[in-house]
């Protein structure tokens, strides 16, 4: 909701008079942090879109990828042979394929319990998520008492894997990374902007939406220990059942486990990092620099102070005082006495 609001201001805001004054603190910011061959080739689109189209763009990306990721992972390819009615008396589990599955391997399938998880955790269930991994623990603790087939309790310790991975990526890559880390720091520039802009007027809109931005980012660091503490901890039981035995119809299952096993360590790795930054960046807009904006590419460790970013005012030469606040549409120029 926040990251709704946000966009909607700054993209309204386009419609004051006064923007062009925050499109040349971005241009000036931008200028300074990315070279000119990389504005060249990785990020050309800098030179064709401004400030509040970039941040419309990741709200709209982020808006649509979770719910394509979610049919990714959930929506069955023969949908007329998938029976959805309650099966009364049996212990079999019903499970389809997805395009997330391999067509080419007959046991890389997704049952309901998978599928139900994933969507679950795009549409933000948390009644439902918080209690996924406790639940995926008991299962695992209950195999041994119900067979002694331990093939059979490896296959299935690797299908939950596998389930909690695929939700993680919705949570830590989609949410954490596309969501919140890309708009935070969106939301942190413009605070930054804001001081520059007025420095005798604190931006209270986007200070609350970037509060509370920041708390559901630190929030999630607690659930990514929990359930990169999970993962091993399953991967230890897997091989504790297979020690000894062959089983090769399972390795390309332990195999895929263990390659979205490391994707989710570069979304972790990448979460904190961009979390991190976020909050050292609002903290040197806040309290170091004079102007707000900041970058790391021009700091050194004993002084971060240099990175501070010394705002190019030619383009605000203007004979009338500006008197539009930076996240509200309705501006007024005020003549100058």
């Amino acid at each position: 909701m926040t990251n709704a609001l946000f966009a909607a201001k700054i993209y309204a805001t386009k419609q004051c008079f006064g923007y062009e004054k925050i499109q040349g603190f971005w241009v000036n910011t931008i200028d300074k942090i990315f070279p000119g061959f990389l504005r060249n080739s990785v990020f050309f689109f800098l030179d064709y879109m401004d400030f509040a189209d970039i941040t419309v763009t990741i709200y709209v990306i982020q808006l649509f990828s979770q719910p394509i990721y979610a049919l990714i992972f959930s929506f069955p390819l023969k949908i007329w042979e998938v029976n959805f009615q309650v099966l009364v008396g049996t212990t079999a589990t019903q499970q389809f394929k997805t395009i997330s599955d391999e067509n080419s391997n007959d046991e890389d399938n997704t049952d309901f319990k998978t599928a139900v998880m994933v969507l679950a955790e795009v549409n933000r269930m948390e009644a439902l998520v918080s209690f996924d991994l406790n639940y995926r623990r008991a299962m695992i603790k209950r195999l041994p008492a119900e067979t002694n087939d331990k093939l059979k309790i490896a296959g299935e310790a690797i299908e939950i894997g596998l389930a909690v991975l695929a939700r993680s990526a919705a949570r830590f890559c989609l949410k954490g990374l596309v969501q919140n880390c890309l708009q935070v720091n969106l939301q942190v520039s413009m605070q930054a902007i804001s001081k520059g802009a007025m420095p005798d007027h604190f931006d209270f809109f986007n200070g609350v939406n970037l509060g509370v931005t920041l708390l559901a980012v630190f929030l999630d660091i607690p659930d990514m220990i929990s359930i990169y503490m999970f993962v091993k901890w399953l991967q230890k039981e897997v091989k504790a059942q297979l020690e000894g035995m062959e089983h090769g119809r399972l390795k390309t299952r332990i195999s895929t486990m263990e390659c979205r096993f490391w994707r989710i360590r570069i979304y972790f790795g990448l979460y904190v990092i961009m979390a991190g930054y976020a909050l050292l960046r609002l903290w040197m807009a806040l309290v170091v620099c004079k102007d707000g904006e900041w970058n790391l590419s021009d700091s050194s460790w004993n002084n971060l102070a240099t990175g501070c970013v010394a705002f190019d005012r030619k383009f605000s030469n203007s004979t009338r005082a500006w008197n539009c606040s930076t996240t509200e549409s309705q501006c007024s120029y005020q003549e100058v006495f």
